[in-house]
């Protein structure tokens, strides 16, 4: 039986600093040179999941101030993604931190070709999402668009295990690999059906594959301490959903003071998508009311500044540096002082 860890079980050892003394100094940006296609890929290393309520092209217009990515959900309408580049004065150069997502559903493939007829050259992204990326047939649909789309990037996923990361990365032109099941805030796969992998454990793991593909964390994250976690044991991307759930710029349905947020795989999700929650699945996502939080940009502030915190206690000045430093981690029991928390209204 192997041993593996989440983000709770661990932290990053501070480190001796000859880089920096200010965290104003710390440059969160990074260039990275997708593999297959060939891109280079600038920005802050952060995806907004293409999840409802949060892959909204709200959303993407908040995030993208940032250099932030988000990838809209896949069960955008083709009227929606017209409308947002005639909408948008500077689609000419391209939308460079948004990605188009599909899934195994006709439909979103469908949808997918049509935007891409027309638009394809204002976008350079595109996220083949699935629960269970070990598949045959997912591995075939890679390998499908790859063969269509063969100047974009290619994000696809979800797996976790790392003979399959390298198949996709090596054989079926992927240039970064999604990782993670069951560690989602609104997921209960791993109630439902015992099986997921421990986040941290996973993204060291898959930090040392053969293949070239870049990797990208999707779940997990519950504080920016997560993110410079994940980014410490070797993500490339980080990619979030709860954390930037309960936003106006995600879902604009307000009630009592809350906004929804429900996994992808919950009844509410099959009902609204599929028409129905087929009676031979159980829904492996959650339901809940988030209070209020207001614009997202306060969330990124914070997570942004987190993040620059960690880099500088980590001695590194630039992202690049930090996720090629060589880290000590700490197993541990407690991550932090419990005492007070529930009086916290910061």
């Amino acid at each position: 039986m192997l041993e593996a860890l989440d983000f709770d079980d661990i932290l990053i050892a501070p480190a001796a600093s000859s880089h920096i003394n200010s965290r104003r100094k710390v440059d969160l940006q990074m260039k990275h040179l997708t593999p297959v296609s060939g891109i280079q890929l600038r920005g802050v290393p952060i995806y907004a999941a293409g999840m409802d309520g949060i892959g909204t092209f709200s959303m993407h217009h908040a995030l993208k101030k940032y250099a932030i990515n988000t990838v809209i959900s896949k069960y955008a309408t083709f009227a929606q993604w017209d409308d947002h580049f005639k909408q948008d004065k500077k689609h000419n150069r391209g939308d460079q931190f948004l990605a188009i997502s599909a899934g195994l559903e006709k439909e979103s493939q469908k949808t997918l070709h049509a935007v891409m007829d027309v638009w394809s050259d204002h976008i350079t992204q595109i996220c083949l999402d699935v629960a269970n990326g070990h598949m045959s047939q997912f591995a075939d649909f890679c390998c499908e668009m790859r063969k269509r789309y063969p100047d974009k990037i290619i994000i696809a996923g979800n797996l976790t295990n790392v003979a399959a990361i390298d198949d996709l990365g090596t054989n079926c032109g992927v240039d970064i690999v999604k990782i993670g099941i069951g560690s989602g805030s609104a997921c209960t796969t791993r109630i439902k059906t015992g099986c997921g992998y421990p986040q941290a454990s996973l993204v060291q793991r898959a930090a040392c594959r053969n293949s070239n593909a870049l990797i990208m964390s999707d779940g997990g994250c519950r504080s920016p301490g997560d993110l410079a976690k994940a980014f410490a044991l070797g993500a490339d991307f980080v990619m979030l959903g709860g954390m930037l759930a309960g936003h106006s710029e995600g879902e604009t349905f307000l009630m009592n003071g809350g906004r929804p947020f429900y996994g992808m795989s919950s009844a509410r999700a099959n009902k609204a998508h599929l028409g129905v929650m087929s009676s031979y699945k159980t829904s492996e996502g959650r339901e809940l009311m988030i209070p209020d939080r207001g614009s997202v940009c306060h969330t990124i502030e914070d997570i942004l500044g987190g993040l620059r915190s960690a880099l500088a206690y980590a001695g590194c000045d630039t992202m690049s540096r930090y996720q090629s430093a060589s880290h000590e981690f700490l197993r541990v029991q407690n991550t932090h002082n419990r005492i007070f928390e529930g009086f916290d209204n910061g």
